[in-house]
């Protein structure tokens, strides 16, 4: 470990540790909004992935990806870079989950203890709330800053209703001391389940993300009324999971298009053989008139999201999605499912809604997006005022930072050094 690691540039400022996915984009964006603030930040990045290479955020690494880092000494590997790191690692693995949370929770534990973050915010609960509350639990460090829990999507809503996360929700929302969430209805689900409201940010809900930049169409539209713009639907999620199904969009797409071709389909994401197989049984003339992708640059997909007149995201549960916040933003019209964590939070005139199992729903939002011009101009500038309003990039950095201040119990400066 170098230096660099554990020299604070800000070695006065509150000390906060997140836990989380770092190659998540959202993980990523949220920690960075902190930057240029007198906060001590530090990540730790589960073993699902690492962050990208050029991100300065000072990172511990669960996994044994050969990442250079943008400065030396912004990384430390829990695996040596070497033959016997990869052999110990493969050692672990056949203990199972057991033997991947207790080695990586006990290098948590230790950095932790020598570290002593004022703060620690995991970002979702499925698994980083789930990671330290077993490291809390195990390894002697409960007493040891105080536990942010950030929760994005269904993970607070749906978890509690299956074994073994029924019993550790509860828990967890107890133990933290604060709570994060990107929607209404998962506040509602906490307070439920005995969250206090003291624990509540003042301004309610964040984004996943930490915002939309509220100037962003600037950048990725190509003209701000859809009407104008390429006649092509982006579906940013071609892929299954149990937030969402991907066969009845294919569906719907075989049902609509003779109603809405001439057009273009995006579809990126789409790594899962059973969905690739399912696209290559499309129709030709749909096939021929869609670009398929498996995941892409967060830029590129911005790029695409700006220039297309629909974007298509149907799902069986969800949080806020950061993809509807920033198709709304650039006045692109959104079609998802009409979902409790998602209501509250737009003008239902001005977005289409069809339910992730209903390919005729799905059907009938792409006519009447691709075909009603007029809805899809005047709901733009709706829609992107609602953005700017409620879910603004600069919005939530302020109030991220009154929350930590309070939750850390000081002042926040009156200015900075």
């Amino acid at each position: 470990m170098t230096n660099t690691l554990y020299s604070d540039k800000y070695s006065n400022g509150i000390r906060i540790l997140f836990i989380g996915r770092g190659e998540s984009s959202h993980c990523t964006s949220f920690v960075d909004l902190l930057d240029d603030t007198d906060f001590n930040v530090k990540f730790f990045s589960m073993n699902t992935g690492t962050p990208p290479d050029d991100w300065k955020v000072r990172t511990y690494i669960t996994n044994d990806s050969q990442l250079r880092g943008l400065l030396p000494g912004t990384r430390e590997y829990l695996y040596p870079k070497n033959a016997f790191g990869k052999k110990l690692k493969k050692f672990q693995s056949s203990f199972g989950k057991l033997g991947s949370s207790n080695i990586a929770g006990r290098w948590l534990a230790k950095i932790i203890k020598q570290w002593r973050p004022h703060m620690i915010q995991t970002i979702g609960i499925r698994y980083a709330a789930y990671f330290l509350h077993h490291v809390r639990q195990n390894f002697d460090v409960e007493h040891i800053g105080k536990w942010i829990i950030q929760d994005w999507g269904p993970d607070l809503t749906m978890d509690r209703h299956i074994e073994p996360f029924r019993e550790k929700i509860p828990q967890i929302i107890e133990k933290c001391d604060g709570y994060i969430t990107d929607n209404d209805y998962n506040i509602e689900i906490a307070l439920s389940l005995g969250l206090k409201k003291e624990k509540l940010p003042a301004t309610g809900p964040i984004l996943a993300s930490g915002g939309v930049e509220t100037d962003i169409w600037k950048k990725y539209v190509s003209t701000p009324m859809p009407s104008q713009r390429e006649k092509a639907i982006l579906w940013p999620k071609a892929y299954n999971c149990p937030q969402s199904i991907a066969y009845p969009v294919f569906e719907a797409l075989k049902l609509c298009w003779d109603k809405i071709s001439p057009c273009h389909i995006y579809m990126t994401a789409m790594t899962q053989q059973e969905v690739q197989m399912w696209f290559e049984v499309l129709p030709e003339k749909i096939r021929h008139n869609t670009t398929a992708m498996e995941r892409i640059k967060r830029d590129d997909f911005l790029k695409l999201l700006g220039k297309v007149r629909v974007m298509l995201a149907p799902s069986l549960s969800d949080g806020m999605p950061n993809v509807l916040a920033e198709a709304m933003a650039m006045g692109t019209m959104p079609i998802v499912s009409p979902l409790s964590s998602i209501l509250p939070h737009v003008d239902s005139n001005h977005i289409l809604f069809a339910r992730n199992m209903f390919p005729n729903e799905i059907s009938e939002a792409l006519i009447k997006a691709m075909n009603d011009k007029q809805l899809i101009d005047s709901s733009a500038n709706i829609n992107s005022s609602i953005i700017a309003k409620t879910m603004g990039r600069d919005k939530a950095k302020q109030d991220i930072i009154n929350f930590y201040y309070n939750i850390h119990g000081s002042r926040k400066p009156q200015s900075k050094e």
